[in-house]
């Protein structure tokens, strides 16, 4: 496991990644966001967002296989921009890998209220670089559709790690964005580690 605190530590490595993980921190427009029960929440309250130019700029091909798959989470309100970063990036979308049902603590379905109606999933695009089907693809019995709790804003359940660890043979995948190592052999870069 090796922990980069910036990409310019990333590309300084020498090394390339085959599966490469991504939680943008996407900006909103919008300033606050209203949650069922009435609570109001902020992104920038949680952490530092980005436009879609600073995403596109960053250089992630330079870290990439030559045969490689990216895994890039978005919300529905970002899906052209999530097209936009994965192609400047160097890859080329090929389908919608995971949507993640969000529960409450108590299993319940998360209302969170958007601008045309309540939200309550997110979806993890997969795009592909080179021969990467082909070549790391392992398992292909992988379901859609998952129902996690929510825990701390925006963190990602555990369990797509692991379930993206069982798809694809791999030395050690790359997780941009993150804010914990909790699994263990992954390689990390985040400002929040």
């Amino acid at each position: 496991m090796a922990i980069y605190k910036s990409f310019s530590e990333l590309e300084a490595s020498g090394k390339s990644w085959s599966v490469i993980y991504a939680d943008p921190p996407w900006d909103f427009s919008n300033s606050n966001v209203k949650r069922a029960g009435g609570q109001t929440s902020n992104v920038k309250d949680h952490y530092e967002t980005s436009g879609l130019v600073g995403l596109k700029s960053m250089p992630v091909e330079n870290v990439a296989a030559e045969n490689a798959v990216l895994l890039l989470w978005t919300t529905d309100a970002h899906l052209e921009w999530a097209m936009q970063v994965g192609q400047a990036w160097g890859f080329k979308y090929a389908t919608l890998q995971f949507v993640w049902h969000k529960l409450t603590s108590k299993g319940n379905t998360a209302k969170i209220l958007g601008p045309w109606g309540m939200k309550s999933c997110e979806s993890c695009l997969l795009f592909t670089k080179g021969k990467a089907h082909s070549r790391l693809l392992t398992k292909r019995n992988s379901c859609q559709l998952h129902s996690y709790k929510r825990t701390k804003h925006s963190a990602k359940p555990l369990e797509f790690r692991q379930e993206i660890q069982e798809l694809f043979c791999l030395e050690s995948p790359l997780e941009l964005f993150a804010r914990n190592t909790e699994t263990p052999g992954w390689d990390y870069m985040g400002n929040e580690l």
